[in-house]
């Protein structure tokens, strides 16, 4: 009783397949190594930097929801809803591009930050659930909404067209 291997399947499983880039109409898109964007620099080499960027700018505005909340005297839930909307989720919008290239344990910041927004809206207490909170406030999570906003402003520029793409994905005449 023990493993054997199979010496045939390892050796095809071991070599590893050449990823072909992207293409379009086929013609390969370049990969950019290094791309400046929202002040950060965006690589292959994923730093926490550009989640914690965008986690500190949400923050503070988690103070004025909070004034503007205030139970008994303060806004009802569509107006807090609609400042959530109208200033913190503008900015995960705006750094979609930018925090596609994490996971979903990497953008757990930002999903706190949304988590403390909605508690906050609702006047619910921390034990209530986020499913819950989303379900009522109609918010999908922080991931989901980034993968919505890059697709939708890639198929944009690549229906509409860009001219940095046009120019790029454009075959040759001869």
């Amino acid at each position: 009783m023990g493993l054997v291997i199979n010496e045939r399947k390892a050796n095809l499983q071991a070599k590893g397949k050449v990823s072909q880039p992207p293409t379009v109409n086929n013609v390969p898109i370049p990969r950019v190594h290094i791309h400046k964007y929202l002040g950060v620099q965006i690589s292959f080499r994923k730093s926490p930097q550009p989640v914690h960027y965008v986690q500190d700018l949400c923050l503070l505005w988690l103070a004025p929801l909070q004034l503007l909340a205030n139970r008994g005297l303060g806004a009802g839930i569509p107006v807090l809803r609609m400042f959530y909307i109208s200033v913190i989720w503008s900015l995960f919008d705006y750094a979609a591009p930018v925090l596609i290239q994490f996971s979903a344990t990497q953008l757990r910041p930002l999903e706190l930050v949304q988590n403390e927004a909605m508690w906050i809206t609702l006047g619910c207490p921390r034990i209530a659930r986020i499913e819950v909170l989303r379900a009522e406030l109609y918010l999908p999570s922080i991931m989901c909404r980034v993968q919505e906003i890059t697709c939708r402003t890639v198929s944009r520029m690549l229906c509409m067209g860009s001219d940095s793409l046009k120019g790029k994905l454009t075959p040759p005449v001869s």
